[in-house]
């Protein structure tokens, strides 16, 4: 077998300690299993899809598994406006929320991180989307007052995990078995405390066991600007303690974002892809391998996304092109990646990815999605829209995208519900 060759659909096919119950739905961006009865409940009327819509059974990527039982999807058409709707936060009714930038979700839940300040909101995915009883706020800065903004999130199977952006290295954490509105189910860690220049991150990622931490700023030198610092949590151990947490420096690269691909991380940087084998000392360069695809343009990329077999990475700004890597492929060979250009100059930190199961969508200021069941290359397989403002980061339910930002924008992307059968924990937390 290749060395760098990621393993094959059943091996990816990670477990927690939660029971695996019949008919259930592994959580993509979690651990935990989920009956069909919780998925996310439609609180609003529902479109038709009887137009406007295609009939698949692809579930799962290009190799897709072959052992679950054949579900047959309608894909919806992005360009329809039905399917679209909009929560904005009135300052009426949530006078101290200001921006978002990323999140994830928990079976039931969607969560945002707040990137402006420290105030973070949760959807309940069984209510209807656009009323402002369906939402719920928390100051992560009443657990502790140093709290400035964070940037993404990402979910363990029971707890949520909030990424430190700008200059912060306090990262918050909330208990999902308790309320989102008791003080006492959240508890924050400040990374700097292990590393001082452990600041300011892009974007987190679970690999079943350890929550990465994407360098984004680094915060050691005048400029802030070279080598940064990225940091590792033991979610087998307590939070609270510094020795649960590692950090590394090992490579001359910040990024934004991150995707698992069932071995590897992979974080998205300006310019290529910064991947770290799992199997290996996070603390060690033999562990680490920096590769930046040859383009056309500034190459600059921020977030992604795994369908089951292909990475992918998005394009930032300055004509930047979207990268595809084939995970069946050496990582190091240019053949082994393939890049689109839509031709047009996207905002910078105004990207990120995520999968449905047939379409991998892409954010910033030139919005797109591409069919996976269409060569990457090829014009035909890709479709244009519109967002409402910037919206860095993306989360996906099963049943709907939801495009993070100042407001939270959401598609009706597929029915029946159903999560895409990746790793149990792929997929980018930007």
């Amino acid at each position: 077998m290749r060395p760098d060759r990621p393993r094959t659909k059943m091996e990816l096919r990670l477990r927690t300690a939660s029971t695996v119950v019949t008919s259930a739905l592994v959580i993509a961006c979690g651990g935990t299993t989920l009956s069909t009865g919780q998925g996310s409940a439609q609180g609003d009327s529902d479109a038709s899809a009887a137009n406007d819509a295609t009939t698949t059974t692809f579930d799962g990527g290009p190799e897709a598994s072959t052992d679950a039982p054949e579900q047959q999807a309608v894909y919806h058409d992005i360009a329809v406006p039905s399917f679209w709707s909009e929560f904005g936060f009135s300052t009426m009714a949530f006078p101290n929320v200001q921006s978002f930038a990323g999140g994830t979700f928990d079976g039931r839940y969607l969560y945002v991180a707040p990137s402006g300040n420290g105030v973070a909101a949760r959807y309940d995915t069984q209510a209807s989307f656009t009323a402002n009883t369906s939402w719920s706020v928390f100051d992560t800065a009443s657990v502790n007052a140093q709290v400035t903004s964070f940037w993404g999130a990402v979910f363990d199977g029971r707890y949520v995990y909030l990424s430190p952006g700008a200059s912060s290295g306090i990262a918050a954490r909330f208990d999902t078995r308790g309320s989102f509105t008791d003080l006492s189910a959240w508890s924050t860690f400040d990374i700097s405390s292990v590393n001082p220049n452990a600041r300011g991150f892009g974007g987190a990622v679970f690999d079943g066991h350890f929550i990465y931490f994407a360098a984004h700023f680094d915060l050691s030198g005048p400029n802030s600007s070279g080598t940064g610092v990225y940091a590792r949590y033991d979610t087998q151990a307590p939070f609270l303690a510094a020795s649960s947490w590692t950090t590394s420096a090992v490579m001359d690269a910040t990024a934004l974002g991150g995707v698992f691909d069932g071995r590897y991380v992979h974080f998205v940087f300006y310019g290529g892809d910064l991947r770290y084998d799992t199997q290996s000392s996070f603390t060690t360069p033999g562990s680490w391998s920096l590769f930046s695809p040859p383009v056309n343009g500034h190459g600059y990329t921020a977030g992604g996304a795994f369908d089951g077999r292909y990475v992918y990475l998005a394009a930032g700004y300055w004509y930047s092109p979207t990268e595809q890597y084939d995970t069946l492929a050496a990582f190091d060979a240019s053949s082994s990646w393939t890049n689109f250009d839509e031709g047009v100059q996207a905002s910078a930190d105004c990207a990120g990815g995520a999968f449905d199961g047939r379409y991998v969508y892409f954010g910033g200021a030139a919005p797109a999605r591409y069919d996976t069941q269409g060569k990457f290359y090829a014009d035909s397989s890709w479709q244009k829209f519109s967002l409402n403002g910037c919206h860095p980061g993306m989360v996906f339910d099963g049943r709907y995208m939801y495009f993070i930002g100042a407001t939270v924008q959401r598609f009706d992307s597929r029915t029946p519900p159903s999560l895409p059968k990746l790793p149990a924990f792929s997929g980018s937390f930007f």
